[in-house]
């Protein structure tokens, strides 16, 4: 076994202790089983693949590592190039954990949370849009909107709230009905508006906020207004007969 420099630091240790080990004493066993390894080889296939080291110092790092067969001195001998990629993995980790971090957020809110593209398709929604629709998040992303809303003409009129967010790049504000894929009507606040991205697309964010018992308290407000109104009226006429 020879090792550069870069290699003993790498593996903490010095080449008389790193020859007296093989590669499987670094390298995790899930991530490194020498006999696959050994027939990419012979096939003249280089395998390449990422791992957990654990160094003669007791310290765990991540690599990744690419063996090749290669001839030297007239014998068949095993080329390693091993990367340090720990700080890339953590990085990773981190993003990882942000990701988990805002879809629980965004799934904790009652309120409907979605982003949209240009063909008002969705690119991510949150848990209760998935609810609404009575199907889970996944079933709803990248789907062609006719096939989603039961009602042609409320997909009209989305789809036109849609092109106004878009086209004038600002922010449309919407107070509709939605029938969901149940039959049952329900009313939204509905804030839309432009999302651009780095490359200079533009998407549409939007957040609803279900006021369907809102609505259905105002028009028992009006009901019970427009019975005493015509109550008033029957009793005026009545008093005028009577005089």
């Amino acid at each position: 076994l020879e090792a550069n420099p870069a290699a003993c630091i790498l593996l903490g240790g010095t080449l008389k202790s790193l020859q007296q080990k093989s590669l499987s004493d670094y390298l995790s066993a899930s991530d490194f089983a020498p006999k696959q390894t050994l027939t990419m080889l012979h096939k003249r296939q280089v395998a390449e693949f990422e791992s957990i080291v654990h160094t003669a110092r007791g310290k765990k790092i991540s690599i990744s590592a690419k063996l090749n067969v290669i001839h030297a001195d007239g014998r068949e001998k095993l080329l390693i190039i091993m990367r340090d990629i720990t700080e890339r993995k953590q990085a990773e980790q981190r993003l990882k954990q942000q990701q988990a971090f805002i879809r629980h957020v965004i799934d904790a809110t009652p309120n409907l949370i979605f982003v949209k593209d240009a063909q008002s398709r969705f690119l991510l929604v949150n848990q209760a849009v998935a609810e609404m629709f009575g199907t889970t998040i996944e079933a709803l992303l990248d789907r062609d909107p006719d096939q989603l809303y039961p009602v042609s003409e409320e997909v009209t009129r989305i789809r036109e709230v849609d092109r106004l967010v878009l086209e004038e790049r600002r922010e449309v504000v919407t107070e509709s009905s939605f029938t969901t894929p149940g039959g049952e009507e329900r009313w939204f606040h509905t804030i839309k508006r432009p999302l651009e991205e780095p490359d200079g697309s533009v998407l549409i964010l939007g957040i609803a906020i279900d006021i369907t018992e809102r609505r259905r308290s105002e028009v028992q407000l009006q009901q019970a207004k427009e019975s005493a109104e015509s109550a008033n009226r029957a009793k005026s006429e009545f008093l005028a007969n009577m005089s």
